[in-house]
């Protein structure tokens, strides 16, 4: 199972970090990005404009063959093909039809089934939206002529800016495709800082992959009990193969420290703390009240949108001045007489 996370970030840094630290959080393998052109990571793919990428966030997902075109960016994930999309809502009709053109003969070529995700801005009544505009009836033409099916469930809005809210973030997946299955696609309400919502869903892919191993048993050697050890080496015969070397280690191990379990846990950033964490979860309370607002009279509804767009400020504010912080401490302490390296801090990690 592939585990996917579908946004688009605004072009903010803020943004990015708080989707590659949910994205830990989740243990989610690969994310599809939109409005990311500044976006760096080590294993990161992108469109030839650079405003949508496949990000690797797992060990577990591998990125094979990539291909890209101006605005979409696939490739080939445990036999499945997956596909980011974003065609900007300023391109004319042609340039989009262009662009659509472009994406339906590199994918009909690779006889394979697939799955395009991403924000497309194009408006239609199949994925939930009021009404069809012309861009969308382009998509349907598309999706039809791919034998692709819309995974979208339900109407909840995927864009919100001000009183403007739709459902411009799609998911398609080849229509009775045997070889996988796009299950549990759910939009998020988690803080994003951004004006899209998170997506997420699952790929079953047919192909086997390995398990992950997420109780896997070891030893907690900062508690060691070194007169314990040096009692127990005293008492036991000496070991004179691999195997019985093998076992006296960890009958040694056993009696001398505690057994830990790891992997199990929630992975975070290295920047991640527990004034973040607040911060995040009063911007999900704050936007909830904004949106019951806008329900109710425009005055409140205001007043909601400014206690919004503060509280997602200082989210950005401490985002960054957590990761200065943190760099400060590093850039202090020297591994073999060098300053660490923004990579061995693991920036984007």
């Amino acid at each position: 199972m592939i585990k996917v996370i579908q946004a688009n970030i605004n072009n903010s840094r803020a943004a990015f970090d708080l989707l590659i630290h949910t994205a830990r959080e989740r243990g989610a393998d690969l994310l599809v990005v939109s409005e990311c052109a500044k976006a760096k990571h080590p294993n990161m793919v992108k469109s030839r404009t650079g405003r949508v990428a496949l990000i690797g966030t797992s060990e577990s997902a591998t990125i094979n063959k990539v291909n890209s075109g101006r605005n979409y960016v696939w490739a080939d994930i445990d036999g499945v093909v997956v596909c980011g999309c974003y065609f900007p809502p300023n391109d004319t009709i042609e340039t989009f039809g262009d662009d659509l053109d472009e994406l339906i003969k590199d994918l009909r070529g690779r006889g394979k089934s697939f799955v395009v995700a991403g924000d497309l801005n194009a408006a239609s009544t199949v994925w939930g939206c009021e009404k069809t505009n012309k861009r969308g009836n382009m998509v349907e033409e598309m999706a039809a002529v791919m034998d692709l099916m819309v995974v979208n469930e339900g109407n909840a809005h995927t864009f919100e800016r001000g009183e403007s809210r739709s459902i411009i973030d799609i998911t398609l997946a080849s229509g009775g495709s045997t070889n996988f299955n796009v299950r549990n696609w759910k939009v998020e309400n988690e803080e994003t800082l951004s004006d899209h919502k998170y997506i997420s869903f699952n790929i079953d892919s047919a192909k086997p992959r390995p398990p992950k191993d997420q109780n896997k048993k070891g030893w907690n050697i900062k508690k060691i009990n070194e007169e314990k050890l040096r009692e127990r080496m005293g008492s036991e015969h000496r070991s004179t193969t691999p195997s019985e070397l093998d076992a006296l280690l960890r009958k040694l191990a056993d009696h001398s420290m505690p057994r830990t379990s790891f992997g199990a846990k929630k992975r975070r950033t290295y920047w991640w703390n527990a004034e973040i964490a607040a911060l995040r979860t009063k911007c999900v309370q704050k936007r909830k009240r904004y949106t019951r607002a806008g329900r109710r009279e425009l005055h409140q509804n205001d007043l909601e949108a400014e206690d919004l767009a503060a509280s997602r400020k200082q989210l950005r504010r401490a985002i960054g001045n957590r990761k200065k912080e943190c760099w400060r401490v590093m850039s202090s302490k020297r591994t073999y007489g060098a300053k660490p390296t923004r990579s061995s801090w693991g920036r984007w990690a």
